[in-house]
């Protein structure tokens, strides 16, 4: 997202987060896309994190295509790239029945990824700003 579109955003994040009270989550199975990018998915309460990630999708201009794809976008960890010569899929299927323990989601971090700009080329993250769950301000 453009720079100028910072303070909305952090709006639309703290407005999604005041609206959702924590919840518990853990990650559970595996996958690969395209059989070079590994991931693992989240299981658990995951209503209010798709209806947060469907709710933000609307900000960055992607209603249109979270709609028409809802099924296909899940909550995941990505958690390798490997280049084309890599399958990854025969690793993604052993991690297939995992299940790691239970944590409570209790913010939301907005995160500034600058691709090329971390260590050996690889995608910078930046910490912005954390939200709540379901703080409203007052006492």
């Amino acid at each position: 997202m453009p720079d100028g579109a910072l303070p909305d955003l952090e709006a639309a994040v703290a407005a999604s987060a005041r609206e959702v009270e924590p919840f518990t989550i853990h990650l559970a199975g595996a996958g690969a896309f395209r059989s070079t990018v590994m991931w693992v998915g989240v299981g658990g309460q995951t209503s209010p994190l798709t209806e947060a990630m469907h709710e933000l999708a609307g900000v960055r201009g992607e209603v249109t295509a979270m709609r028409e794809g809802r099924e296909r976008n899940r909550a995941h960890l990505t958690i390798s790239r490997a280049g084309a010569s890599v399958d990854a899929s025969h690793v993604a299927h052993a991690l297939a029945v995992y299940r790691g323990p239970e944590w409570t989601v209790d913010a939301i971090d907005l995160v500034e990824s600058r691709l090329g700009e971390g260590a050996q080329g690889h995608p910078l993250h930046t910490r912005l700003a954390a939200f709540p769950l379901g703080f409203t301000g007052l006492p």
